[in-house]
This record gives structure tokens, C-alpha cells and sequence, in this order.
């Protein structure tokens, strides 16, 4: 009985993929996927929603068109130029940025993100499995989970919220981390306000939410920074008048 259910259920997946279909929107074309489409090609303005039920196996987003997924699934997703993809629900199994496109998670789950040229991934909520930047890309973490955040080259990371297990930072990137009580573990040191070594780094985000992070790798010509609440920095400002005054 078991393998006449797996042999009904193959070829109703056989069916669903043969069913797919391709599009190509332009010029502010407008799109609501319920189904599974195998490949689809983004231009212009065009504007896609990928709603409960659909499926994107491949999509490729150009120019300034915009790919919006509030439920449903994604395979490959590629955003080019100045385009961007928005995640409000639902998963994608794979996202890559390129150009100076951008990618905005609010909700839902990318499995993985690659980030490359001048591309900007938002993570405000919802996670991700891995995240890697290269070339000139940036990062910026103010909410939801990531497992794994791996820069590189001369990318950057901006971390102010959320929880990130794992950070890894190589080439001349520059990870910036904004909080206030960090409490450095073995292996871990400051110089000034970069952070040296690696181990486990913990602290308090400017809401008051604690948070640890494992820092494997810290690359001699790469740099993380420390950020101390603006409070902090603002006393310290005032404290530093008040002395030249007496």
C-alpha cells in the first residue's frame, strides 16, 4: 500500500512540474502566482506576487522590477540592477543580488543568501541558514535569525538587532556591531573599539534584548567594530566638555 501511495504521489509531482509554466513580464506588468512556474523573467517595472500555493522554481529580476513573496515558495532566485525581491512570507530556497539590487526579509525563510557587487540584503525579520558577501555588497541585521554570516572583499555588515549564531569576517570587510554590554569571551580582545581573536562574544541590543554570537573568523586585515549605545557616546562627549571648561 505504501509504495502505491509513493507512486501516486511521484506522478502527481511529475504532473505539477509538466503543468509549469514560463513568463516574461515588461513595462509595468503585473502578475499573481498561485501555481508552479519553472521559469519567469522580471523587467522593467513588472511587479510579481507570489502568493499561498505558488511556486517560482527559477526567477531572474531585472532592471527596477520588483518580485514579492508573501507565501508560496521560491527555487532560485536571481535580482539584477537596480531591482528587488521582498519576503514577507513563505521560503526561497536559494536568493543571489547582484548590481545594486536589493533584497528585503521581512518574514518566511531564505535557506541561503549571496551577496555580491553593491547589493544590500535587510533582514528585519524571519532567518536565513547562511549568509555570503562578497565584493562591495552590504548586510544590514536589525531583526529575525540567522544561523551562519560569512564577508568578504570589501563588503560590509551592519548588526543591531536579531540573533546571529555564528560570524566570520575575511579579505578587508568590516562587520559593525551596534549594542552596549559586551562581554568578551576567551580568545576574544579589544584594541580600541575592533574587536580581535575569536570566541564567544555576548551583549545587549539598544532594545534590551541579550544575544550571544560565536565569532570564528577574524581575518587579520578584516575588521570588527564594537559600537557602544549613543548614550554612552554622548556622555562621554559631555564628560569630555566639562573637563576642558574646568
Amino acid at each position: 500500500m505504501k509504495r502505491v501511495r509513493v507512486a501516486i504521489g511521484l506522478l502527481l509531482s511529475l504532473a505539477m512540474v509538466a503543468q509549469a509554466e514560463d513568463f516574461t513580464l515588461t513595462g509595468g506588468q503585473h502578475l499573481d502566482i498561485t501555481a508552479i512556474y519553472e521559469n519567469g523573467f522580471l523587467y522593467d517595472f513588472s511587479t510579481v506576487n507570489v502568493l499561498e500555493a505558488g511556486r517560482i522554481q527559477i526567477a531572474d529580476v531585472y532592471n527596477e522590477a520588483t518580485l514579492n513573496f508573501s507565501g508560496g515558495s521560491g527555487g532560485a532566485i536571481r535580482t539584477r540592477d537596480s531591482s528587488s525581491v521582498n519576503l514577507y512570507g513563505g521560503s526561497i530556497d536559494g536568493l543571489n543580488t547582484y548590481e545594486t539590487s536589493i533584497a528585503n526579509l521581512f518574514d518566511g525563510r531564505s535557506e541561503s543568501l549571496d551577496a555580491y557587487n553593491s547589493s544590500v540584503v535587510n533582514l528585519f525579520g524571519g532567518s536565513f541558514n547562511d549568509l555570503y558577501a562578497f565584493n562591495s555588497s552590504k548586510a544590514n541585521i536589525s531583526g529575525g535569525i540567522a544561523s551562519y554570516i560569512y564577508t568578504s572583499e570589501n563588503s560590509t555588515l551592519n548588526l543591531s538587532g536579531g540573533r546571529v549564531s555564528y560570524l566570520a569576517a575575511g579579505g578587508t570587510s568590516t562587520i559593525t556591531i551596534n549594542g552596549h554590554n559586551f562581554v568578551l569571551g576567551s580568545g576574544l580582545w579589544l584594541d580600541g573599539n575592533h574587536l580581535m581573536g575569536t570566541g564567544t562574544l555576548g551583549g545587549r541590543w539598544f532594545n534590551g534584548v541579550s544575544w550571544t554570537t560565536e565569532i570564528t573568523g577574524n581575518g587579520e586585515t578584516a575588521t570588527i567594530l564594537l559600537i557602544p549605545e549613543p548614550c554612552t557616546l554622548l556622555l562621554l562627549g559631555l564628560g569630555g566638555l566639562l573637563i576642558k571648561k574646568r
